[in-house]
This record gives structure tokens, sequence and C-alpha cells, in this order.
């Protein structure tokens, strides 16, 4: 398989890479397809001028870069995903996409089950579906989404529009059938609702972030310099060095799997576990308890790498491991950033996060619910990436050691299970197996196919049968 250059970004989707699309808004709009046939058509013009790809975000990022502080670019970016079952309905009018659909149950069987099934469900965790908010109103089944991200909501609905006009061109193609809207939190930029700075892990790309001619600086992380961070671009890209271990169809090449989830976080219930709790824990007040909890101070500062106080200097720093696979130090062993990110190999199960925070902020006596994460991660292999983070790491209360406990923020466990002991050092609190702070409302598995697959209408019989 090859490697990936920086000239490769134009055949691939915009948000995939390169810290993805810049922005303070974006709407997931959910669609089905009614006309497959119309949609074919339509969207070869719609990937010629509406969506983005990497190099047209890497050519904004570098503009942005050279802006004066403050100032803003006023620009939406739009891309688009599937469902298997969105991607079934087209073959039907693209009989080369159906053969090219073959073999996909053993490549990508989550992404074929779909995460709405009673049977991933079990293996995520998830409650059961009737609470999940998703498609509440019906209207038919999710064959796609439309990604769109930008500097406002005013920008982004406007560029949301003209899309579902140009896809609509002949008659009712697609229709919406729901959306999810967020905002990046006006009181605390760049931090979800239980306060901590987001976005600060992200892996680097061999090939994209170490080429030469990206002659600008992506964001402010304080990267390793001993490529630690770096993954192969198959991990993320499908079709690339470091995706050999589950082919897939080449016309899925330079495409990549998308995980949205819509994760409702108790802002009130975490704030009181965490004052009634931290003296229990042996901690030396409510902030660093939460820390301990995350495995960040909520400036971004590692806590591994300052355990005492939350050191703002450190804030976006990367460039650092946890000294062993079991060696607890500073860090709790289930902190959430070490359980999603351990550090020590298996850079197979890295993941590219795209979320962003929904709802107003928390208000004390006020319902603790209607806010959260839309959180949105790409990979080149569901298996490997968010599904193994999910049921391999966070659910497991013996990973990476033996009662090392669950993951807090992200972790679930079963009803009949026991609490799970958080240990901190000497001392541990008992986490309910049941996640008080996080409560999954809805999801669903995509795939982004690559630019060419777009332009072509779907029409793949060019794009040979298998890698």
């Amino acid at each position: 398989m090859s490697s990936l250059k920086i000239e490769d970004l134009s055949g691939i989707q915009g948000d995939i890479l390169l810290n993805g699309f810049p922005k303070k808004a974006e709407v997931f709009c959910f669609f089905t397809i009614r006309a497959a046939q119309a949609f074919c058509q339509n969207i070869q013009a719609v990937a010629n001028s509406k969506i983005a790809t990497g190099k047209d975000i890497k050519d904004l990022r570098e503009q942005i870069s050279k802006l004066p502080k403050g100032q803003i670019i006023d620009v939406a970016k739009t891309n688009i995903a599937f469902t298997s079952r969105g991607l079934t309905k087209l073959s039907n009018a693209q009989s080369s996409l159906q053969k090219g659909l073959n073999g996909l149950q053993s490549s990508a069987p989550s992404f074929v089950g779909g995460m709405q099934n009673e049977s991933e469900r079990q293996q995520l965790g998830d409650p059961v579906f009737n609470g999940w908010n998703l498609n509440q109103n019906g209207g038919g089944p999710i064959d796609g989404v439309l990604l769109v991200a930008g500097i406002n909501m005013k920008t982004v609905e406007a560029e949301l529009q003209n899309v579902l006009k140009q896809l609509n061109v002949g008659g009712e193609v697609v229709v919406e059938l729901f959306r999810e809207a967020g905002v990046e939190r006006a009181s605390q930029p760049g931090h979800e609702h239980f306060g901590f700075n987001d976005g600060i892990s992200h892996p680097q790309v061999f090939g994209i972030n170490d080429s030469p001619s990206l002659n600008f600086q992506i964001d402010d992380v304080v990267q390793s310099t001993d490529n630690s961070n770096f993954v192969d671009p198959g991990v993320i890209v499908v079709g690339r060095h470091g995706d050999e271990n589950s082919p897939k169809p080449q016309w899925m090449n330079d495409g990549s799997f998308l995980v949205f989830r819509k994760l409702e976080q108790h802002v009130g219930k975490w704030n009181d576990f965490v004052i009634n709790q931290w003296k229990n824990a042996g901690s030396k007040g409510p902030a660093q308890f939460s820390a301990q909890l995350v495995g960040r101070w909520q400036s971004g500062c590692p806590i591994f790498l300052e355990d005492q106080f939350d050191d703002s200097k450190l804030a976006l720093k990367n460039d650092f491991v946890y000294g062993g696979f079991t060696a607890q130090g500073k860090c709790p062993l289930a902190a959430h950033v070490r359980k999603a990110h351990i550090r020590t190999g298996f850079n197979t199960s890295r993941i590219m996060r795209r979320g962003i925070p929904y709802g107003e902020d928390f208000l004390p006596g006020k319902p603790d619910v209607g806010r959260g994460l839309l959180f949105a991660c790409y990979q080149s292999t569901i298996e490997d990436g968010y599904r193994f983070i999910q049921t391999a790491w966070a659910n497991q209360r013996s990973f990476p050691s033996q009662d090392a406990g669950l993951d807090v923020t992200i972790g679930q466990g079963k009803a009949t299970d026991p609490p799970s002991p958080f240990q901190i050092g000497t001392k541990s609190v008992n986490i309910n197996p049941i996640n008080d702070f996080v409560t999954a409302k809805g999801g669903e598995y995509f795939f982004a196919p690559s630019m060419a697959v777009l332009k072509a209408g779907f029409n793949i019989g060019n794009f040979g049968a298998r890698l």
C-alpha cells in the first residue's frame, strides 16, 4: 500500500486530516435518499463545487495562520458521509457499486451492521434505544449525513441550504430527517461542558504533518520530536500504508469511516461527585480530583507532568509518555485520557476526533440534561479505532492492569456489575457501572468516500476490485 503525500489531500475529504474543519459552529444534517439515480447525478456537481477537500482545508488553515490575532474568515465548509444502508440504496442505481460492496461484512462488520442494532448496543454498553434522541420523528432510515462547519451558525445554515438545494435539483432527491447542531462554548472556548480543554491529543500522520511543504503552524499543541505521536496514514485513511490488516474494496481508498455519537453530559452530577468525593480520594481539592479523573487539568495541562496545580504553561503539552504500560505514577491508570491513549504502542488504535459541544452551559438548580458533546471521529477501521477504544479499554475495569477501573467519562459496565474502584495512589473511590456522568443519546457509523468516488457519482467500475 502506498504512503500519503501532501499532494494527495485534494482527493480526500477535508474534515479527516490536518485538524479538520476550523469551526465555531457545526450542523450534522442527517438525510434519507428518495431518488438514488438522481442523487448519483447530483452529487457529482456538489462534489465539484461544495465538498471541501483536504487541500481546501490546508489552504484555509494557512490563510488563518497569517491573520492578525482576533481576525476571522467568514466561511463554512461541507463534507458528506453515508451509512451502509445508504450505500446499498445507491447501489440499486449503480451496479458497479453493488459489486463493490461485496465482502464488506467481513472487512467492516460494525459499519455494515450499524450502531443501532441490539448486538452492537450491548457491545458498546449503550442504554436501550428508546432513550435515544436521533430520528425520533421517523421519516425514514438514515442514509447519510452532511457535516457543515464554520465561523457561526448563520454562515453554516446558509451553506447547508445551498448544498441541499443542489442535491435536490430535479425534484425531491434527499429529505432532511433531523439535525444536530453544536456551537463552541462562549464562556470557555475550546472546552467541553465539564470544563476541560478538548482536542489536544490528536495523532499526527506520516507524510502530512511532517511534510516539508507544510510550512505553517497548524495549531499551538507542543508535539513530541521523536515521532512517537505519528501514525501511518492507513490508520486513518483507507487503502494507505498501515491499513493492510483488513482489506476493503479498492473503491474505498482515500475514504475514512466516521463514527458519530451524541453524548449527553450531566454536569451537575459531575460537579456533585467531585465535590463530595475529593477527600475520600485523598486529593487536595475538587480541581485536583477532577484532573485525576480526566488525566489533564482544565487548561489541558497533563497531570502526569504536574499533579499539584494547573500549570497553564503546559496546557497544550502533548510531548510525554506515562513511563510504562501499568506504571501509575502521577496519572491514575483509569484516567480518561490515559485509557483512551496509553502512549505506549497500539498506534493502530488511534482516531481523529472532531467533536463540538451542544447545549447551553449548566446552571445550578436547572435541569441536568440537554447539553453535551457531538462526538465524531475518523479511522480506517472502526473495529481497530473507536470500537476498540470503547470496548477493550474504556469499558474494561481490568485495563491497563487488574482493577484499574472504568473510564469515568465514557466507560460503561453492566447493571449487574459491582461498583468499580478508581485507584488514586493507595486510595480509591467507587464508580457506578452504569455511567452517571455521560449518557449516549444516539449515534451511527458512516463512511466518507474519496473525492474521486463522489465526482464519479458512485460509478466505480474503473476503481478496481480489492486492495
